[in-house]
């Protein structure tokens, strides 16, 4: 889903495809849109497990507001896990994807961010 991820302290802000998953217990920033937002970074001993592996260790991390992009919805997240994201490049936003073929997305509209 398009939403927007603002610095609480600078105000800096993007539009970005954020990914909403109901199963994880922690919310995630790629390093890059870390860099571009100017975020401060600290490090906090974080407990990380996946379906694989787990390990435990000093994690980056920081704090954001996330939006919608009409701003009719706003979250402050103090804890979001800074890193690098794996499947950045090969997955397609809702708004720019054909949901008409499944059935239970058909009448859902996607909000695109502008290019």
């Amino acid at each position: 889903m398009a939403a927007r991820v603002k610095n609480p302290k600078t105000g800096r802000r993007e539009d970005v495809y954020a990914l909403v998953d109901s199963g994880a217990n922690r919310d995630y920033l790629s390093s890059e849109l870390a860099d571009r937002l100017d975020l401060e970074i600290r490090y906090s001993p974080l407990n990380l497990k996946t379906a694989t592996e787990s390990s435990t260790g000093m994690r980056p991390m920081s704090e954001i507001i996330l939006e919608s992009l009409d701003g009719a919805y706003s979250a402050r997240v103090s804890d979001v896990l800074i890193g690098d994201f794996p499947c950045k490049d090969s997955s397609i936003a809702p708004g720019k994807n054909d949901c008409s073929t499944n059935e239970h997305l058909r009448d859902i509209e996607f909000a695109d961010k502008e290019e």
